[in-house]
């Protein structure tokens, strides 16, 4: 079941082709769409006026730099947003942030699912992916919306497969207690579980 309606812009096709179009050009060696996509797309609607491209960039030199990806999206005619998201260029009206990331984030890249939205074949984080990620970014709206895919999601979760990501990956900026994301999810549940 889809459930992309309530953030799909009119341009949207040709905003995942030219996110495409940059992995067939060899820009970006493999992609997934994460942040509120992701979770719309398992989930409810999640209101959202951008779109995150998490992406493997093809290695060659130490260096990670997301300029080429940028300057040829610039020779097309884009420019880059402005405001809350500066770190953004505009596609067709919506700002794209490209993003590479951490263990979690490349291993969500290699297991994400194909799906098709209008036509274009897309890559988007697997769901108990896409809540790991949440749980490790931990911001108030990641945590809501966690309690929403728990909730209401289109598939069930697979809790087997959750809690192996989770006790393979250290979070982000850890907690004295939190030697795993394991670790956050229990503290999360409890909390979760004692609102409820």
């Amino acid at each position: 079941m889809l459930h992309f309606h309530a953030i799909v812009t009119p341009n949207i096709q040709v905003v995942l082709q030219r996110v495409n179009e940059l992995r067939s050009k060899g820009l970006i060696e493999q992609y997934a769409i994460g942040g509120a996509w992701a979770v719309t797309y398992f989930s409810e609607p999640v209101p959202t006026d951008d779109l995150d491209v998490f992406c493997h960039l093809p290695s060659q030199s130490a260096l990670i730099s997301l300029s080429p990806i940028y300057q040829y999206l610039k020779s097309l005619g884009y420019q880059p947003a402005d405001g809350k998201h500066a770190d953004s260029i505009m596609i067709e009206g919506v700002p794209v942030q490209f993003l590479v990331g951490n263990a979690l984030v490349d291993e969500s890249i290699e297991k994400a699912v194909d799906v098709d939205l209008m036509g274009e074949r897309i890559r988007i984080f697997d769901l108990e992916y896409v809540i790991a990620i949440a749980l490790d970014v931990g911001r108030w709206k990641d945590l809501s919306r966690i309690d929403t895919m728990l909730q209401t999601t289109t598939r069930p979760i697979d809790m087997e497969r959750l809690n192996s990501i989770l006790g393979s990956h250290v979070p982000g900026k850890p907690k004295p207690s939190e030697a795993t994301l394991r670790d956050r999810w229990v503290k999360y549940k409890e909390a979760h579980d004692a609102a409820s």
